[in-house]
Protein backbone atom coordinates (compact mmCIF):
# COMPACT_ATOMS: atom_id res chain seq x y z
CA UNK A 1 0.00 0.00 0.00
CA UNK A 2 2.92 2.12 0.69
CA UNK A 3 4.86 1.45 -2.07
CA UNK A 4 1.77 2.61 -4.42
CA UNK A 5 1.51 5.42 -2.82
CA UNK A 6 5.13 6.49 -3.49
CA UNK A 7 4.94 5.81 -6.57
CA UNK A 8 1.74 7.86 -7.48
CA UNK A 9 3.53 10.99 -5.40
CA UNK A 10 6.74 9.99 -7.70
CA UNK A 11 4.81 10.25 -11.10
CA UNK A 12 3.19 13.48 -9.92
CA UNK A 13 6.59 15.31 -8.97
CA UNK A 14 7.75 13.76 -12.39
CA UNK A 15 4.94 15.37 -14.17
CA UNK A 16 5.45 18.69 -12.16
CA UNK A 17 8.56 18.96 -12.86
CA UNK A 18 7.71 18.83 -16.28
CA UNK A 19 5.31 21.35 -16.70
CA UNK A 20 7.56 23.52 -14.90
CA UNK A 21 10.33 22.90 -17.45
CA UNK A 22 8.03 23.22 -20.15
CA UNK A 23 6.86 26.87 -19.01
CA UNK A 24 10.74 27.65 -18.02
CA UNK A 25 11.48 27.05 -21.12
CA UNK A 26 8.78 28.52 -22.91
CA UNK A 27 9.09 31.63 -20.56
CA UNK A 28 12.63 31.65 -21.59
CA UNK A 29 12.22 30.75 -25.65
CA UNK A 30 9.30 33.21 -25.59
CA UNK A 31 11.91 36.54 -23.94
CA UNK A 32 14.52 35.43 -26.65
CA UNK A 33 11.85 35.77 -29.05
CA UNK A 34 10.85 39.01 -28.24
CA UNK A 35 14.39 40.27 -27.73
CA UNK A 36 15.25 38.83 -31.42
CA UNK A 37 12.28 40.77 -32.65
CA UNK A 38 13.05 44.20 -30.86
CA UNK A 39 16.69 43.88 -31.76
CA UNK A 40 16.37 42.69 -35.06
CA UNK A 41 13.66 44.87 -36.07
CA UNK A 42 15.98 47.71 -34.87
CA UNK A 43 18.73 46.51 -36.94
CA UNK A 44 16.77 46.40 -40.23
CA UNK A 45 15.58 49.94 -39.69
CA UNK A 46 19.11 51.28 -38.62
CA UNK A 47 20.17 49.44 -41.99
CA UNK A 48 17.74 51.05 -44.35
CA UNK A 49 18.58 54.08 -43.27
CA UNK A 50 21.98 53.71 -43.08
CA UNK A 51 22.49 51.83 -46.75
CA UNK A 52 19.12 53.15 -48.78
CA UNK A 53 20.04 57.05 -47.14
CA UNK A 54 22.97 57.69 -49.31
CA UNK A 55 22.61 55.94 -51.71
CA UNK A 56 19.17 58.35 -52.43
CA UNK A 57 21.51 61.35 -51.39
CA UNK A 58 23.95 60.37 -54.03
CA UNK A 59 20.76 59.42 -56.77
CA UNK A 60 19.60 62.61 -56.06
CA UNK A 61 22.17 64.41 -56.70
CA UNK A 62 23.27 62.66 -59.85
CA UNK A 63 19.81 63.67 -61.18
CA UNK A 64 19.86 67.26 -60.21
CA UNK A 65 23.46 67.76 -61.77
CA UNK A 66 22.79 65.92 -64.66
CA UNK A 67 19.17 68.11 -65.09
CA UNK A 68 21.19 71.12 -64.91
CA UNK A 69 24.17 70.09 -67.24
CA UNK A 70 21.34 69.23 -69.88
CA UNK A 71 20.80 73.28 -69.95
CA UNK A 72 23.58 74.74 -68.95
CA UNK A 73 25.94 74.25 -72.23
CA UNK A 74 23.12 76.20 -74.08
CA UNK A 75 22.90 79.22 -71.10
CA UNK A 76 26.48 79.74 -71.70
CA UNK A 77 26.56 79.83 -75.30
CA UNK A 78 23.72 82.16 -75.33
CA UNK A 79 25.53 84.52 -72.81
CA UNK A 80 28.35 84.23 -74.85
CA UNK A 81 27.03 85.38 -77.63
CA UNK A 82 25.14 88.19 -76.27
CA UNK A 83 28.14 89.93 -75.63
CA UNK A 84 29.93 89.49 -78.69
CA UNK A 85 31.02 92.71 -80.06
CA UNK A 86 29.72 91.96 -83.58
CA UNK A 87 26.35 91.59 -82.16
CA UNK A 88 26.58 94.60 -80.21
CA UNK A 89 27.83 96.86 -82.87
CA UNK A 90 25.13 95.50 -85.52
CA UNK A 91 22.29 96.26 -82.84
CA UNK A 92 23.15 99.55 -81.88
CA UNK A 93 23.36 100.42 -86.18
CA UNK A 94 20.57 97.88 -87.74
CA UNK A 95 21.33 99.17 -91.02
CA UNK A 96 24.58 98.81 -91.56
CA UNK A 97 24.78 96.10 -94.38
CA UNK A 98 28.36 95.10 -93.16
CA UNK A 99 27.48 95.17 -89.38
CA UNK A 100 24.31 92.73 -90.10
CA UNK A 101 26.29 90.89 -92.50
CA UNK A 102 29.15 89.89 -89.72
CA UNK A 103 26.91 89.17 -86.84
CA UNK A 104 24.24 87.03 -88.62
CA UNK A 105 27.40 85.11 -89.86
CA UNK A 106 28.17 84.94 -86.19
CA UNK A 107 24.81 83.34 -85.26
CA UNK A 108 24.58 81.31 -87.97
CA UNK A 109 28.02 79.81 -86.13
CA UNK A 110 26.13 79.51 -82.89
CA UNK A 111 23.37 78.57 -84.26
CA UNK A 112 24.69 75.08 -85.44
CA UNK A 113 26.50 74.66 -81.73
CA UNK A 114 22.91 75.12 -79.99
CA UNK A 115 21.10 71.54 -79.26
CA UNK A 116 18.24 72.75 -80.99
CA UNK A 117 19.94 74.36 -83.71
CA UNK A 118 18.07 77.49 -83.86
CA UNK A 119 18.27 81.05 -82.26
CA UNK A 120 16.83 84.22 -82.11
CA UNK A 121 17.59 87.88 -82.15
CA UNK A 122 15.23 90.98 -80.89
CA UNK A 123 16.78 93.99 -81.15
CA UNK A 124 15.29 96.63 -78.86
CA UNK A 125 15.14 99.65 -80.68
CA UNK A 126 13.15 98.24 -84.15
CA UNK A 127 11.14 95.60 -82.27
CA UNK A 128 12.40 93.27 -84.97
CA UNK A 129 12.92 89.46 -84.51
CA UNK A 130 15.28 87.81 -85.97
CA UNK A 131 14.81 84.05 -86.08
CA UNK A 132 16.34 80.62 -87.90
CA UNK A 133 15.92 77.22 -87.33
CA UNK A 134 18.47 73.61 -87.08
CA UNK A 135 17.38 72.97 -90.81
CA UNK A 136 18.34 77.18 -91.64
CA UNK A 137 15.02 77.24 -93.43
CA UNK A 138 14.98 81.12 -93.20
CA UNK A 139 18.79 81.62 -94.09
CA UNK A 140 18.59 85.41 -96.08
CA UNK A 141 15.32 86.19 -94.58
CA UNK A 142 15.72 86.24 -90.84
CA UNK A 143 13.92 88.84 -90.08
CA UNK A 144 10.43 87.15 -88.85
CA UNK A 145 8.20 90.04 -87.64
CA UNK A 146 8.16 92.78 -85.49
CA UNK A 147 7.47 92.34 -81.57
CA UNK A 148 4.64 94.38 -80.31
CA UNK A 149 3.58 95.49 -76.26
CA UNK A 150 0.11 94.96 -77.07
CA UNK A 151 0.48 91.19 -78.15
CA UNK A 152 0.01 89.05 -74.91
CA UNK A 153 2.97 85.74 -76.91
CA UNK A 154 5.74 88.80 -76.72
CA UNK A 155 4.49 89.86 -72.98
CA UNK A 156 8.06 87.83 -72.16
CA UNK A 157 10.31 90.19 -73.66
CA UNK A 158 9.00 92.94 -72.40
CA UNK A 159 9.22 91.47 -68.64
CA UNK A 160 13.11 90.36 -69.79
CA UNK A 161 13.83 94.17 -70.98
CA UNK A 162 12.78 95.62 -67.88
CA UNK A 163 14.47 93.37 -65.22
CA UNK A 164 17.97 92.79 -64.32
CA UNK A 165 20.92 91.43 -66.76
CA UNK A 166 21.86 88.28 -67.18
CA UNK A 167 20.48 85.01 -68.72
CA UNK A 168 17.03 83.23 -68.07
CA UNK A 169 15.02 80.39 -68.47
CA UNK A 170 10.89 80.89 -70.20
CA UNK A 171 9.11 77.59 -70.22
CA UNK A 172 6.58 77.70 -72.99
CA UNK A 173 3.08 76.24 -72.35
CA UNK A 174 0.99 75.49 -74.98
CA UNK A 175 -2.26 74.14 -74.88
CA UNK A 176 -2.09 72.45 -71.65
CA UNK A 177 1.02 70.85 -72.08
CA UNK A 178 4.81 72.38 -72.31
CA UNK A 179 6.80 72.41 -75.56
CA UNK A 180 9.53 74.62 -75.31
CA UNK A 181 12.74 75.91 -72.33
CA UNK A 182 13.68 79.08 -74.30
CA UNK A 183 16.62 80.38 -72.86
CA UNK A 184 16.45 84.24 -73.27
CA UNK A 185 20.17 86.75 -72.86
CA UNK A 186 19.74 90.34 -72.17
CA UNK A 187 22.09 92.07 -74.84
CA UNK A 188 23.67 95.47 -72.88
CA UNK A 189 26.07 98.10 -74.23
CA UNK A 190 26.61 101.60 -72.96
CA UNK A 191 24.80 100.73 -69.70
CA UNK A 192 21.35 100.15 -71.39
CA UNK A 193 19.12 96.98 -72.69
CA UNK A 194 19.32 96.42 -76.91
CA UNK A 195 17.89 93.68 -76.81
CA UNK A 196 17.78 89.87 -76.41
CA UNK A 197 19.15 86.77 -77.82
CA UNK A 198 18.71 82.75 -77.23
CA UNK A 199 17.68 79.44 -78.27
CA UNK A 200 14.98 77.07 -77.76
CA UNK A 201 15.09 73.64 -75.85
CA UNK A 202 12.84 70.83 -76.71
CA UNK A 203 11.03 69.55 -73.81
CA UNK A 204 10.71 66.08 -74.52
CA UNK A 205 14.76 66.11 -75.83
CA UNK A 206 15.74 67.95 -72.41
CA UNK A 207 13.47 65.16 -70.39
CA UNK A 208 14.92 62.16 -72.09
CA UNK A 209 18.71 63.23 -71.65
CA UNK A 210 17.69 63.98 -68.15
CA UNK A 211 16.70 60.79 -67.44
CA UNK A 212 19.68 58.48 -65.80
CA UNK A 213 19.15 54.53 -66.80
CA UNK A 214 17.00 52.98 -64.88
CA UNK A 215 18.86 51.31 -62.09
CA UNK A 216 17.66 48.08 -59.54
CA UNK A 217 15.60 48.94 -57.08
CA UNK A 218 16.02 52.91 -57.95
CA UNK A 219 13.07 55.14 -59.60
CA UNK A 220 13.75 58.90 -60.42
CA UNK A 221 10.86 61.49 -60.96
CA UNK A 222 11.54 65.17 -62.77
CA UNK A 223 8.06 67.25 -60.93
CA UNK A 224 7.51 70.60 -61.97
CA UNK A 225 6.31 73.55 -59.25
CA UNK A 226 2.66 72.48 -59.54
CA UNK A 227 3.75 68.56 -58.07
CA UNK A 228 3.45 67.27 -62.04
CA UNK A 229 5.31 64.37 -62.98
CA UNK A 230 7.38 65.63 -66.21
CA UNK A 231 9.80 62.44 -66.35
CA UNK A 232 9.60 59.20 -64.75
CA UNK A 233 12.40 56.34 -64.98
CA UNK A 234 12.92 53.38 -63.05
CA UNK A 235 13.52 49.46 -63.23
CA UNK A 236 10.39 48.48 -65.85
CA UNK A 237 9.26 51.44 -66.55
CA UNK A 238 9.76 54.79 -68.23
CA UNK A 239 7.43 57.57 -69.34
CA UNK A 240 7.94 61.00 -70.38
CA UNK A 241 4.90 63.81 -70.62
CA UNK A 242 6.27 66.55 -72.27
CA UNK A 243 4.14 66.81 -75.40
CA UNK A 244 1.07 69.17 -75.35
CA UNK A 245 -2.03 68.13 -74.19
CA UNK A 246 -0.31 64.82 -72.77
CA UNK A 247 -2.10 63.06 -69.65
CA UNK A 248 -0.14 64.15 -66.83
CA UNK A 249 0.30 62.36 -63.34
CA UNK A 250 0.30 64.21 -59.65
CA UNK A 251 3.76 63.33 -57.59
CA UNK A 252 1.15 63.42 -54.68
CA UNK A 253 -1.30 60.53 -56.35
CA UNK A 254 1.90 58.34 -55.95
CA UNK A 255 1.60 58.46 -52.04
CA UNK A 256 -0.41 56.30 -49.93
CA UNK A 257 -0.79 58.30 -47.10
CA UNK A 258 -1.72 62.40 -46.24
CA UNK A 259 1.05 62.04 -43.39
CA UNK A 260 3.57 61.01 -46.12
CA UNK A 261 2.54 63.71 -48.83
CA UNK A 262 2.92 65.85 -46.34
CA UNK A 263 6.53 64.65 -45.65
CA UNK A 264 7.46 64.93 -49.26
CA UNK A 265 5.92 68.43 -49.41
CA UNK A 266 8.71 69.66 -46.45
CA UNK A 267 11.21 68.12 -48.63
CA UNK A 268 10.34 69.88 -51.66
CA UNK A 269 10.30 73.10 -50.00
CA UNK A 270 13.43 72.67 -48.17
CA UNK A 271 15.39 71.71 -51.63
CA UNK A 272 13.61 74.65 -52.77
CA UNK A 273 15.26 77.23 -49.78
CA UNK A 274 18.68 75.43 -50.67
CA UNK A 275 18.85 73.49 -47.25
CA UNK A 276 20.55 70.27 -47.04
CA UNK A 277 17.70 67.83 -47.09
CA UNK A 278 17.76 64.27 -45.61
CA UNK A 279 15.50 61.07 -46.82
CA UNK A 280 12.62 60.64 -46.05
CA UNK A 281 10.52 57.24 -45.40
CA UNK A 282 7.55 57.30 -47.62
CA UNK A 283 5.15 54.43 -48.94
CA UNK A 284 4.73 54.22 -52.61
CA UNK A 285 2.22 52.12 -53.75
CA UNK A 286 2.67 49.76 -51.02
CA UNK A 287 6.37 49.91 -51.03
CA UNK A 288 8.64 51.33 -48.46
CA UNK A 289 10.90 53.77 -50.20
CA UNK A 290 13.70 56.61 -49.11
CA UNK A 291 13.26 59.36 -51.14
CA UNK A 292 15.54 62.22 -51.35
CA UNK A 293 14.72 65.46 -53.00
CA UNK A 294 17.00 68.29 -55.18
CA UNK A 295 15.95 71.28 -56.66
CA UNK A 296 16.40 72.62 -60.28
CA UNK A 297 16.34 75.96 -59.70
CA UNK A 298 17.05 77.26 -63.28
CA UNK A 299 13.38 75.62 -63.90
CA UNK A 300 12.09 75.73 -60.71
CA UNK A 301 11.22 71.84 -60.76
CA UNK A 302 12.36 69.23 -58.20
CA UNK A 303 14.02 65.90 -58.72
CA UNK A 304 13.18 63.17 -56.18
CA UNK A 305 15.20 59.75 -56.25
CA UNK A 306 13.14 57.03 -54.46
CA UNK A 307 15.34 53.82 -53.26
CA UNK A 308 13.45 50.41 -52.87
CA UNK A 309 15.65 48.80 -49.48
CA UNK A 310 14.66 45.21 -50.70
CA UNK A 311 15.27 45.58 -53.91
CA UNK A 312 18.61 46.98 -53.55
CA UNK A 313 19.73 44.19 -51.09
CA UNK A 314 18.34 41.65 -53.45
CA UNK A 315 16.27 39.65 -50.82
CA UNK A 316 14.27 40.38 -47.84
CA UNK A 317 15.87 40.84 -44.72
CA UNK A 318 12.29 39.40 -42.79
CA UNK A 319 12.87 35.79 -44.00
CA UNK A 320 15.68 35.48 -42.43
CA UNK A 321 14.17 37.23 -39.36
CA UNK A 322 11.20 34.70 -39.20
CA UNK A 323 13.26 32.14 -39.25
CA UNK A 324 14.96 33.10 -36.52
CA UNK A 325 12.21 33.25 -34.27
CA UNK A 326 9.88 30.14 -35.26
CA UNK A 327 13.69 28.47 -34.60
CA UNK A 328 13.87 30.17 -31.11
CA UNK A 329 9.94 29.95 -30.33
CA UNK A 330 10.50 26.32 -30.26
CA UNK A 331 14.06 25.71 -28.81
CA UNK A 332 14.93 24.46 -25.68
CA UNK A 333 16.46 25.92 -22.49
CA UNK A 334 19.80 24.70 -23.54
CA UNK A 335 19.81 26.67 -26.97
CA UNK A 336 18.26 29.71 -24.90
CA UNK A 337 21.91 29.65 -22.75
CA UNK A 338 24.01 29.02 -26.16
CA UNK A 339 22.12 32.02 -27.90
CA UNK A 340 24.70 34.52 -27.27
CA UNK A 341 26.94 32.32 -28.47
CA UNK A 342 25.56 31.54 -32.23
CA UNK A 343 23.08 34.32 -32.51
CA UNK A 344 24.06 37.97 -29.92
CA UNK A 345 27.48 38.09 -30.74
CA UNK A 346 27.19 37.81 -34.48
CA UNK A 347 24.07 40.15 -34.37
CA UNK A 348 26.58 42.83 -32.47
CA UNK A 349 28.70 42.29 -35.44
CA UNK A 350 26.40 42.80 -37.99
CA UNK A 351 25.23 46.08 -36.28
CA UNK A 352 29.02 47.17 -35.85
CA UNK A 353 28.91 46.42 -39.79
CA UNK A 354 25.77 48.50 -40.25
CA UNK A 355 27.85 51.24 -38.53
CA UNK A 356 30.63 50.96 -40.85
CA UNK A 357 28.39 50.98 -43.55
CA UNK A 358 26.86 53.96 -42.51
CA UNK A 359 30.33 55.38 -41.56
CA UNK A 360 31.09 55.46 -45.29
CA UNK A 361 33.37 51.84 -45.27
CA UNK A 362 31.56 50.19 -47.57
CA UNK A 363 34.34 47.35 -47.82
CA UNK A 364 32.45 45.04 -45.26
CA UNK A 365 32.67 41.31 -45.69
CA UNK A 366 31.82 38.96 -42.84
CA UNK A 367 31.62 35.68 -42.91
CA UNK A 368 28.05 34.37 -43.60
CA UNK A 369 27.88 30.91 -42.45
CA UNK A 370 24.78 28.69 -43.63
CA UNK A 371 22.24 29.38 -40.93
CA UNK A 372 19.59 32.46 -40.61
CA UNK A 373 22.21 34.62 -39.09
CA UNK A 374 24.19 34.21 -42.05
CA UNK A 375 21.70 35.32 -44.37
CA UNK A 376 21.43 38.33 -42.86
CA UNK A 377 25.14 38.72 -43.08
CA UNK A 378 24.79 37.67 -46.75
CA UNK A 379 22.04 40.91 -47.15
CA UNK A 380 23.94 43.10 -45.32
CA UNK A 381 27.28 42.28 -47.42
CA UNK A 382 24.86 42.20 -50.68
CA UNK A 383 23.74 45.90 -49.07
CA UNK A 384 27.02 46.99 -48.61
CA UNK A 385 28.67 45.63 -51.82
CA UNK A 386 25.65 47.59 -54.24
CA UNK A 387 25.94 50.69 -52.63
CA UNK A 388 30.07 50.73 -52.96
CA UNK A 389 29.52 49.37 -56.47
CA UNK A 390 26.67 52.27 -56.88
CA UNK A 391 27.99 54.71 -55.20
CA UNK A 392 31.61 54.55 -57.84
CA UNK A 393 29.58 54.87 -60.54
CA UNK A 394 27.54 57.56 -59.99
CA UNK A 395 30.50 59.51 -58.68
CA UNK A 396 32.44 58.85 -61.63
CA UNK A 397 29.46 59.99 -63.94
CA UNK A 398 29.15 63.25 -62.08
CA UNK A 399 32.66 64.00 -62.90
CA UNK A 400 32.27 63.48 -66.27
CA UNK A 401 29.51 65.85 -66.61
CA UNK A 402 31.07 68.42 -65.02
CA UNK A 403 34.14 68.23 -67.09
CA UNK A 404 31.71 68.59 -69.77
CA UNK A 405 30.43 71.31 -68.22
CA UNK A 406 33.55 72.83 -68.33
CA UNK A 407 34.69 72.21 -71.80
CA UNK A 408 31.19 73.16 -72.92
CA UNK A 409 31.79 76.95 -70.75
CA UNK A 410 35.72 77.71 -71.70
CA UNK A 411 36.35 76.29 -75.07
CA UNK A 412 35.55 77.65 -78.33
CA UNK A 413 33.76 74.49 -80.51
CA UNK A 414 34.24 75.41 -83.63
CA UNK A 415 38.28 75.75 -83.04
CA UNK A 416 38.95 73.76 -79.80
CA UNK A 417 40.87 76.69 -78.31
CA UNK A 418 40.05 78.13 -75.20
CA UNK A 419 36.79 80.88 -75.53
CA UNK A 420 36.82 84.84 -74.35
CA UNK A 421 35.78 83.63 -71.12
CA UNK A 422 38.28 80.84 -70.67
CA UNK A 423 40.80 83.25 -71.88
CA UNK A 424 40.38 85.49 -69.41
CA UNK A 425 39.76 83.22 -66.52
CA UNK A 426 43.42 81.92 -67.74
CA UNK A 427 45.05 85.08 -67.71
CA UNK A 428 43.85 86.03 -63.94
CA UNK A 429 45.30 82.93 -62.94
CA UNK A 430 48.32 83.05 -64.95
CA UNK A 431 49.45 86.65 -64.37
CA UNK A 432 49.61 86.04 -60.36
CA UNK A 433 51.81 83.12 -60.85
CA UNK A 434 54.48 85.33 -63.68
CA UNK A 435 54.30 88.52 -61.98
CA UNK A 436 55.28 86.07 -58.64
CA UNK A 437 58.45 85.05 -60.30
CA UNK A 438 59.19 88.60 -61.69
CA UNK A 439 58.00 88.03 -64.80
CA UNK A 440 55.46 89.66 -67.62
CA UNK A 441 52.77 88.73 -69.93
CA UNK A 442 52.72 89.68 -73.94
CA UNK A 443 49.07 89.21 -75.52
CA UNK A 444 48.68 89.07 -79.83
CA UNK A 445 45.70 90.06 -80.71
CA UNK A 446 44.99 89.21 -84.76
CA UNK A 447 42.58 88.53 -87.42
CA UNK A 448 42.26 87.55 -91.10
CA UNK A 449 42.64 89.79 -93.71
CA UNK A 450 39.95 90.66 -95.38
CA UNK A 451 38.08 87.67 -93.77
CA UNK A 452 34.52 89.48 -94.98
CA UNK A 453 35.55 88.15 -98.62
CA UNK A 454 36.29 85.12 -98.00
CA UNK A 455 33.06 83.92 -96.51
CA UNK A 456 31.09 86.13 -99.10
CA UNK A 457 33.36 84.40 -102.23
CA UNK A 458 33.48 81.06 -100.92
CA UNK A 459 30.60 80.59 -98.36
CA UNK A 460 30.29 80.73 -94.37
CA UNK A 461 30.94 76.75 -94.33
CA UNK A 462 34.32 77.10 -96.19
CA UNK A 463 35.22 80.31 -93.55
CA UNK A 464 34.40 78.29 -90.98
CA UNK A 465 37.35 75.75 -91.95
CA UNK A 466 39.54 78.47 -92.32
CA UNK A 467 39.34 79.42 -89.17
CA UNK A 468 39.37 76.35 -87.78
CA UNK A 469 42.98 75.46 -89.47
CA UNK A 470 44.22 79.06 -88.41
CA UNK A 471 43.55 77.89 -84.68
CA UNK A 472 45.42 74.65 -85.68
CA UNK A 473 48.57 76.85 -86.85
CA UNK A 474 48.31 78.80 -84.15
CA UNK A 475 48.60 76.45 -81.25
CA UNK A 476 51.49 74.86 -83.58
CA UNK A 477 53.95 77.72 -83.96
CA UNK A 478 53.06 78.99 -80.00
CA UNK A 479 54.95 77.32 -76.84
CA UNK A 480 53.65 74.81 -74.63
CA UNK A 481 52.79 77.59 -71.85
CA UNK A 482 51.51 80.08 -74.41
CA UNK A 483 47.66 80.39 -74.64
CA UNK A 484 45.99 80.42 -78.24
CA UNK A 485 42.30 81.66 -77.92
CA UNK A 486 39.38 82.72 -79.84
CA UNK A 487 38.44 86.47 -79.09
CA UNK A 488 35.23 86.50 -81.25
CA UNK A 489 34.18 86.07 -84.79
CA UNK A 490 37.64 86.01 -87.15
CA UNK A 491 39.83 87.66 -84.28
CA UNK A 492 42.12 85.72 -82.46
CA UNK A 493 44.47 86.13 -79.16
CA UNK A 494 47.95 84.51 -77.67
CA UNK A 495 48.69 85.38 -74.41
CA UNK A 496 52.80 84.67 -74.03
CA UNK A 497 54.39 83.38 -71.01
CA UNK A 498 57.47 84.96 -69.90
CA UNK A 499 57.66 87.40 -72.34
CA UNK A 500 60.22 90.43 -73.36
CA UNK A 501 59.95 92.52 -76.04
CA UNK A 502 62.52 90.19 -78.12
CA UNK A 503 60.35 87.20 -77.70
CA UNK A 504 57.00 89.59 -78.15
CA UNK A 505 58.86 90.24 -81.72
CA UNK A 506 59.84 86.67 -82.19
CA UNK A 507 56.30 85.09 -81.78
CA UNK A 508 54.44 87.43 -83.87
CA UNK A 509 57.21 86.89 -86.84
CA UNK A 510 56.59 83.11 -86.39
CA UNK A 511 52.89 83.05 -86.25
CA UNK A 512 52.87 85.06 -89.66
CA UNK A 513 55.00 83.00 -91.36
CA UNK A 514 52.68 79.87 -90.39
CA UNK A 515 49.96 81.44 -91.92
CA UNK A 516 51.66 82.70 -94.83
CA UNK A 517 53.89 79.92 -95.47
CA UNK A 518 51.44 77.77 -97.29
CA UNK A 519 48.08 77.73 -98.51
CA UNK A 520 44.75 76.86 -96.66
CA UNK A 521 43.21 73.95 -98.43
CA UNK A 522 39.89 72.72 -96.36
CA UNK A 523 38.48 69.76 -97.37
CA UNK A 524 36.46 69.75 -100.92
CA UNK A 525 37.80 73.43 -101.38
CA UNK A 526 40.09 75.61 -103.59
CA UNK A 527 43.37 76.95 -102.05
CA UNK A 528 42.85 80.21 -100.81
CA UNK A 529 46.35 82.36 -99.66
CA UNK A 530 45.24 83.63 -96.73
CA UNK A 531 47.19 86.38 -94.46
CA UNK A 532 46.65 88.05 -91.31
CA UNK A 533 47.67 91.17 -89.67
CA UNK A 534 48.78 91.52 -85.98
CA UNK A 535 48.82 93.55 -83.28
CA UNK A 536 51.38 93.01 -79.84
CA UNK A 537 52.39 94.23 -76.69
CA UNK A 538 53.61 93.56 -73.34
CA UNK A 539 51.40 93.71 -70.37
CA UNK A 540 52.45 95.71 -67.45
CA UNK A 541 52.48 94.55 -63.84
CA UNK A 542 49.22 94.48 -62.57
CA UNK A 543 47.63 95.79 -65.75
CA UNK A 544 44.52 95.21 -66.36
CA UNK A 545 43.51 92.69 -69.28
CA UNK A 546 41.11 95.12 -70.86
CA UNK A 547 43.81 97.69 -70.94
CA UNK A 548 46.29 95.48 -72.39
CA UNK A 549 43.87 94.34 -75.31
CA UNK A 550 42.68 97.83 -76.37
CA UNK A 551 46.65 98.59 -76.64
CA UNK A 552 47.16 95.47 -78.88
CA UNK A 553 43.57 96.77 -80.54
CA UNK A 554 45.46 99.94 -81.49
CA UNK A 555 48.81 98.33 -82.68
CA UNK A 556 46.45 95.96 -84.78
CA UNK A 557 44.93 98.82 -86.36
CA UNK A 558 47.94 100.63 -87.23
CA UNK A 559 49.28 96.99 -88.61
CA UNK A 560 45.95 97.24 -90.88
CA UNK A 561 46.62 100.68 -92.20
CA UNK A 562 49.91 100.08 -92.85
CA UNK A 563 48.87 97.67 -95.57
CA UNK A 564 47.77 94.07 -93.58
CA UNK A 565 50.15 90.93 -93.53
CA UNK A 566 52.14 92.49 -91.18
CA UNK A 567 52.76 92.59 -87.26
CA UNK A 568 52.81 95.95 -85.02
CA UNK A 569 54.23 96.56 -81.48
CA UNK A 570 52.91 98.99 -79.18
CA UNK A 571 55.68 100.76 -77.54
CA UNK A 572 54.40 101.76 -73.99
CA UNK A 573 57.33 104.33 -74.00
CA UNK A 574 55.69 106.63 -76.18
CA UNK A 575 52.61 109.01 -75.28
CA UNK A 576 49.16 108.51 -76.52
CA UNK A 577 48.65 105.84 -78.92
CA UNK A 578 52.28 105.57 -80.83
CA UNK A 579 52.92 102.46 -82.32
CA UNK A 580 56.67 101.22 -83.12
CA UNK A 581 56.47 98.03 -86.54
CA UNK A 582 57.85 95.10 -85.49
CA UNK A 583 58.13 92.18 -88.28
CA UNK A 584 57.12 93.81 -91.88
CA UNK A 585 55.67 91.20 -94.11
CA UNK A 586 57.57 90.33 -96.51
Amino acid sequence: MNGKRFGALRADLVRSLNVKVFVLMAVVSTGIAVTALVSFSGLSERTALSVGGPLAETQALYDRDRGNEALSRDIELARTISGAPSIIEWITDEAAEDKRNRALGELEQMRQAFRDGSYFLVANASGNYYFNDEKGSFSGQELRYTINPENPRDEWYYRMIAGEPGCYLNVDNRDGGIAKVWVNCLIRGNGQALGVVGTGIDLADFLADMAAPARQGVESLYVDAAGTVQARRGEGQESFSAAAGAQKAGVFQLIDSEADRQLLRSAMEQAKAGGPTRPVSLSMGGRDMLVSVGHLKSLNWFNIAAVDINAIAGQSLSRPLGLLIAVAMGAALLIALMFKFFVLDRVVKAARAVAEVAAGNHDIAMKEGGDQIGSLMRSVNSMAASVRDTTGRLESELRQHQEKMENGAYFDPLTGLVNRRGFIETFEHRRGIVENARGRLGILLLDVDHFKAVNEGFGNAYGDAVLAELGKRLDGVTRRLDICGRWSGDEFAVLIDRCTPELLASISHKVLEAVRAKPFHPAGGANLRVTISIGACLIAPREPLEHAVHRADAALAQAKASGRNQASVYDPSLAGEDILDGTQAA
